[in-house]
């Protein structure tokens, strides 16, 4: 039984795929399966995804999905890992050098069943005065939702025991792991959170995040749904998850109004006056989201003007 399951959700990915996989299995850390969940594409994936599952075949599977996006692909990996822990990789981007064996030493050493680390846009990275430090699943989950220093809510950058990943994702659903990442990390009770750059996330201007789509209003269901998760616990994770919430609203709002879908700006806009004085009063929320509460009281329309003259 390999000790890390390592998953690859697999669509149109060609021209960076071959680097992705070579980045895991030219890893320092070698007791590892590789997993490539093909996705229905259309370009050269699924020949390489064949060539490396022949050429290593002792520690790379392949499985198929047939379109079923990236929820299922994930949820797909998970039941087919045989490992102790798993990660997540996209197949435009890669791990950084010695990531696994990183990551599984903090895991083996704190005893925390999630271990996070540092999603770096350069591969050029200094692993010196990397900390990692445990901490309760509240204070994770708040720092992510605030978007503060090194936590984040991303699926990837992390290894998981296994076990935590059951069926986590909601199938056919975008922005499953801002959706999922409270409940798993609840289920967790702490995680090890590192400064150390693990994974490189390639910027990508065809990528689902950098273009309009209209499943780009799930980013609007994954918060509201983490607000009813989390509308029982604390105080301070009510106020971070509708920290979050804003935020996505306020990100929504820009792109319905540049890509001209009004009935979306029309539902963002009640939810930003709704909330803008609260925003304004936490003093943990990031100042670009402040600002945007701010401007929010000068009108709608110098909220459009905005919007369309830094082309969001």
């Amino acid at each position: 039984m390999p000790e890390v399951s390592v998953i690859v959700p697999v669509y149109n990915a060609a021209p960076y795929l071959e680097e992705c996989i070579e980045s895991i299995l030219g890893q320092d850390f070698a007791d590892i399966e590789l997993i490539l969940v093909e996705d229905g594409s259309t370009d050269a994936s699924p020949d390489i995804c064949r060539r490396h599952t022949a050429a290593d075949p002792s520690r790379v599977k392949m499985t198929a999905t047939c379109g079923k996006g990236l929820s299922d692909a994930r949820n797909t990996g998970t039941r087919m890992a045989c490992g102790t822990f798993i990660t997540f990789v996209d197949s435009d981007d890669k791990l950084l050098d010695g990531a696994l064996s990183y990551l599984v030493a903090q895991a083996h050493s704190t005893g925390c069943p999630i271990v996070s680390g540092v999603l770096s846009r350069t591969e050029n990275i200094s692993c010196s005065g990397a900390r990692c430090e445990s901490v309760s699943c509240d204070t994770a989950i708040a720092a992510s939702l605030y978007q503060e220093g090194i936590y984040h809510s991303s699926a990837c950058g992390k290894l998981y025991r296994r076990e935590l990943l059951a069926d986590a994702f909601v199938s056919g659903r975008y922005y499953e792991d801002l959706q999922s990442f409270a409940g798993i990390y609840t289920a967790a009770g702490m995680v090890a959170v590192s400064s150390r750059p693990v994974y490189f996330y390639r910027p990508n201007p065809s990528s689902f995040i950098n273009t309009w789509h209209s499943k780009r209003t799930d980013a609007l269901w994954a918060v509201d749904s983490l607000r009813r998760q989390l509308s029982g616990k604390s105080d301070e994770l009510r106020k971070a998850a509708l920290a979050r919430s804003f935020s996505a609203y306020y990100n929504i709002f820009n792109l319905a109004v540049t890509n001209k879908r009004p009935e979306i700006a029309d539902r963002c806009h009640r939810f930003i006056t709704k909330h803008r004085a609260a925003i304004i009063a936490d003093r943990r929320v990031r100042l670009k989201d402040k600002l945007g509460a701010l401007l929010s009281y000068c009108g709608r329309r110098a909220m459009e003007l905005a919007a369309q003259t830094l082309n969001i």
